[in-house]
């Protein structure tokens, strides 16, 4: 099947691992196209990773659908994606566009590193958000590198625009294919031309109608208007032949390490630990399952002795200015906002991972801190077993056993 009622623009299996452009004013049909594009393109067996921030490729049959907003790993999932040849919508509308751009830097970064044997086509819509003309955007490099390089691996890109003037003019200068619906605004018919072999062809695109396109390239020596086809889903360098279908077995084996799905509703308290198999699962980790606990507790361990060994320091060296919290206390609440402010700055995903556990270690030992601090201000006796119990949650040791006499450490909230 064409893409056009006139049957002018039939799309090769090569077309997929190409580089193409689609542009038209907002309501003139360029989202519609594009799906008219990807049906076409999933029959043929290709597959699509769809970068959609504007949630205008809903209904899709065959994909998935991944919230960025619930992404636990930008390199992990790009990875899967990579190697699995899933069909994928990836909603980017929950996250502010600063956000969306450090996600899509990681995520195409990667996936270009792991894809495999095959056609597989990204599609970004709203590409001027992600690879601005003039701009900075963390995402622009790489997106301007996918259309400069002359691949031959099978990875494709359409970019989609309402905004011509405002799009990379690397990325449309370098485009294999351009697909053009009714353009009228003044900067972007400039742009525009300077895209085009015919400089009266721009006359006809300002009067296209609603779902025409002028189609450039798409295996074509001339250039074709024509109207395209109606969906059948609702709408809301050289390339080697796809040799791959999807893996479902691998994806489905594998999303829930970088992608926290709803479960009834809810999301699973468990989402960073990998889920075991069979009727022991409940009660059982997997082997993977395992090593994920015993990395989620040495990241908390990590935050915990980090409070503490501030804490000490602190306590040994300076008295505190407030009468029921001692140094100890504020020592650790100060290595827990260090910890958490390192997480919220970096970007680095390894790291951050790191500092988040840490600091949710810190804290833990900061409150157990506090709890003993108003245990001493108040002059309560608890059970041996309770200071025990809280000195193994949260790592801290009670005022009598927490230093020696010689130490120096001020975890008395008593001023001399």
């Amino acid at each position: 099947m064409a893409v056009t009622d006139s049957d002018k623009i039939k799309l090769s299996d090569e077309f997929f691992g190409e580089k193409t452009i689609v542009l038209a004013k907002s309501g003139y049909g360029k989202s519609y196209t594009t799906r008219v594009i990807i049906e076409e393109g999933v029959e043929r067996g290709n597959t699509f990773i769809i970068i959609d921030p504007q949630d205008a490729y809903l209904n899709l049959p065959e994909f998935d659908y991944i919230d960025i907003d619930k992404v636990k790993s930008a390199k992990g999932i790009a990875i899967l994606l990579a190697a699995s040849h899933k069909n994928v919508v990836i909603r980017m509308k929950s996250l502010p566009i600063k956000k969306q751009n450090e996600f899509l830097k990681i995520f195409l970064e990667t996936f270009r590193l792991n894809i495999t044997k095959g056609i597989q086509t990204i599609v970004i819509d709203e590409l001027h958000k992600y690879a601005p003309e003039g701009e900075k955007a963390d995402s622009r490099e790489v997106i301007r590198g996918m259309f400069q390089e002359n691949r031959s691996d099978g990875l494709g890109i359409i970019g989609i625009s309402q905004r011509v003037s405002r799009i990379d003019k690397t990325c449309l200068a370098q485009a294999d294919n351009l697909c053009i619906g009714k353009v009228t605004a003044f900067r972007d018919k400039q742009a525009v031309q300077n895209y085009i072999d015919d400089p009266a062809d721009l006359e006809k695109i300002k009067n296209l109608e609603k779902g025409e396109f002028y189609f450039y390239g798409f295996g074509n020596n001339s250039v074709e208007i024509a109207k395209v086809r109606k969906s059948k889903s609702e709408h809301s360098g050289n390339s080697p032949k796809n040799l791959l279908n999807e893996d479902d077995v691998l994806y489905s084996e594998h999303i829930n390490k970088f992608y926290k799905k709803r479960k009834k509703g809810n999301e699973k308290m468990s989402d960073n630990i990998s889920d075991g198999k069979g009727k022991l699962s409940k009660i059982l980790p997997s082997a993977e399952g395992f090593k994920d606990l015993a990395a989620l507790g040495a990241k908390v361990s990590l935050g915990m002795a980090a409070g503490g060994m501030v804490g000490a320091y602190v306590g040994s060296k300076f008295k505190s200015p407030i009468p029921i919290l001692s140094s100890r206390t504020l020592g650790s609440a100060a290595s827990t906002i260090v910890l958490y402010t390192g997480f919220r700055m970096i970007k680095q995903e390894m790291a951050k991972d790191i500092l988040k556990y840490s600091a949710a270690g810190a804290a833990v030992y900061t409150a157990g801190s506090l709890i003993f601090d108003l245990v001493v201000m108040s002059k309560v006796q608890l059970p041996a077993f309770v200071t025990s119990a809280l000195s193994m949650a949260t790592g801290v040791q009670a005022a009598g056993n927490a230093a020696t006499e010689d130490s120096g450490v001020d975890v008395n909230t008593e001023f001399a």
